[in-house]
């Protein structure tokens, strides 16, 4: 069952400001030399960001930087449209490069809704930001295993910059998972939370 206790002293781990000496920016799951985090971390982080989401503003396009990068870092959570209720929450990262406006990252360190730890990998391409607008997208892809059954990922990312000083970046997940044993594809839909 998915808690919301708080764990303040994780979220503001994962707040880290810009690019740190030893910051791995390939991937999520334990960057920068920190331990990757647990479910239950995992799940605080995303309760966490949301309710800090959702008091927060499009960031204006004068302060949103035109320069430098920045590091964010949080949750993806992706759910099954099949009816099944199987989802997974991973530990997600973001590489945000204000001066050429492209964003690259994904995500891993996977979790079952359960609690069980579970196979993945999901990276952004095509990242690109857009002040004019406060808005991320690109495109997720990966292969992500729900349940026991490895999925190969095809989804969109629509995200937004929050925050006075484009202090998160959020998005709607979208698109679709294909069971290459089956030959079957269901729909997917998920959320992002980071912060920097």
């Amino acid at each position: 069952m998915i808690r919301t206790t708080a764990m303040i002293a994780v979220v503001a781990g994962l707040a880290a400001c810009g690019d740190e000496p030893g910051d791995d920016e390939s991937l999520a799951g334990g960057g920068g030399g920190t331990p990757a985090l647990t479910f239950d971390q995992l799940v605080d982080v995303d309760s966490n960001l949301r309710a800090e989401i959702g008091s927060a503003s499009v960031t204006p396009e004068d302060d949103i930087p035109d320069s430098g990068s920045s590091i964010y870092r949080g949750a993806l959570t992706l759910t099954l449209q099949d009816g099944s209720g199987d989802g997974v929450i991973g530990e997600a990262q973001l590489n945000a490069n204000f001066g050429t406006n492209v964003v690259t990252g994904g995500a891993d360190n996977f979790f079952n809704l359960d609690g069980s730890a579970t196979a993945g990998s999901v990276t952004i391409s095509n990242g690109v930001i857009l002040p004019s607008v406060g808005q991320v997208n690109g495109d997720i892809n990966g292969t992500v295993t729900f349940d026991g059954t490895p999925l190969a990922l095809d989804t969109t990312l629509s995200g937004t910059i929050l925050g006075n000083d484009a202090d998160y970046i959020t998005g709607i997940v979208s698109g679709t998972a294909a069971d290459s044993s089956t030959a079957t594809t269901v729909g997917v839909q998920g959320g992002l939370v980071t912060e920097r």
